[in-house]
């Protein structure tokens, strides 16, 4: 199993707070100071909640060396999330400065850190690009109890009820509800976190780096909510 890298937060002072353009400090006042933190929460094989599903996690986590990725995160410093995502200004960032340390923003450095491979195919991608009749009803049959629809809106996009999912693909959803594409409501799955689950459950690769930058690229559009990938940023500047 690979080696996991932890390390204690520092006590930080709000004065210590660092901002190289004035947006990321009207940023920090207005949105980030009292944002609460999106919750890390992975599961282990030691927990009684999977114990019908341990041989099937395990059959999975090793087929994507997955196992230091789903552990439980630590606790981190809050007040560093805060500053990275407030000098965090625009999605095109590849970089950005946390204490005067500059925090690469890029898949390779998650990987790293993660021990994951990158990928030049990316199987995510190249079926959420194609994405045919037929696979939806593929990701149904795997995901999903007997009889269970998609919901289509007038809008025309693909979601699906969590109540739908079976045993297993409800674990896997808690999973990436908390640690890939975190989400702060799990009632209703849209159809990138289904695809993403289908890829998990049948073993495709996938390139977390490339997820999880997404996802962090997406935030400073956001100007409420939970802030997302706490530990993941935290360690990236470590």
């Amino acid at each position: 199993m690979p080696h996991k890298r932890t390390r204690a937060s520092a006590q930080i002072n709000e004065s210590q707070n660092t901002f190289h353009y004035e947006e990321a400090k009207v940023r920090y006042e207005s949105i980030f100071k009292n944002q609460q933190m999106h919750p890390k929460k992975g599961f282990t094989l030691k927990e009684s909640s999977y114990i019908d599903f341990m041989e099937c996690i395990r059959q999975v986590s090793e087929a994507l060396n997955w196992e230091l990725f789903y552990e439980k995160r630590p606790s981190v410093d809050e007040e560093l999330v805060c500053e990275f995502y407030a000098n965090l200004i625009s999605n095109e960032l590849m970089e950005v400065s946390i204490r005067g340390i500059m925090v690469p923003i890029t898949s390779n450095a998650i990987n790293e850190f993660f021990e994951l491979p990158d990928f030049d195919k990316h199987k995510y991608s190249s079926l959420m690009s194609n994405i045919e009749s037929e696979n939806l009803q593929e990701i149904l049959k795997e995901l999903t109890v007997l009889g269970s629809k998609w919901m289509v809106p007038k809008q025309g996009i693909h979601t699906c009820r969590r109540e739908y999912l079976t045993r297993l693909a409800k674990v896997w959803f808690y999973f990436i509800r908390f640690i890939l594409m975190p989400i702060s409501h799990g009632t209703t799955i849209s159809l990138e976190r289904m695809v993403l689950l289908y890829l998990i459950l049948i073993g495709k690769t996938i390139d977390v780096g490339k997820i999880i930058l997404r996802e962090i690229q997406n935030c400073p559009a956001r100007r409420s909510g939970p802030a997302y990938f706490s530990f993941t940023k935290i360690i990236l500047c470590l």
